[in-house]
């Protein structure tokens, strides 16, 4: 599915950016988490919700997702870069595909429960 899809890349994404040796492996990471996993998820998101949620409310419960998703950015935002600054940029973006990894683990359960 496109979630599934989406967690993977990132995940890989994060862990070639943090680990690149090159240029080219840093913006082959950016490509990987910016321009494949994100709009994909941001669609898988979208489609999902769509299918699942009343006309009625459907504006609303976009608009608690994006703020949902807003403020996992800014806490876990700051908890990566307090780890950034203790343990390093590589083991913060370590730790982003893990939880990355965790979310495909979460998708590819809920799939199998479908």
């Amino acid at each position: 599915t496109l979630a599934l899809t989406a967690c993977i890349t990132g995940a890989c994404g994060f862990l070639l950016f943090g680990h690149a040796a090159t240029a080219g492996a840093v913006v082959a990471g950016i490509v990987l988490v910016q321009g494949v996993a994100s709009p994909l998820f941001r669609t898988a998101s979208s489609i999902w919700l769509d299918r699942r949620t009343r006309s009625d409310v459907r504006a609303t419960t976009h608009s608690l997702l994006a703020q949902a998703e807003n403020l996992g950015e800014i806490v876990l935002g700051f908890a990566l870069g307090a780890v950034a600054q203790e343990l390093g940029i590589p083991t913060a973006l370590t730790l982003s595909a893990l939880l990355a990894a965790v979310a495909a683990g979460w998708v590819a359960r809920a799939r199998a429960r479908a």
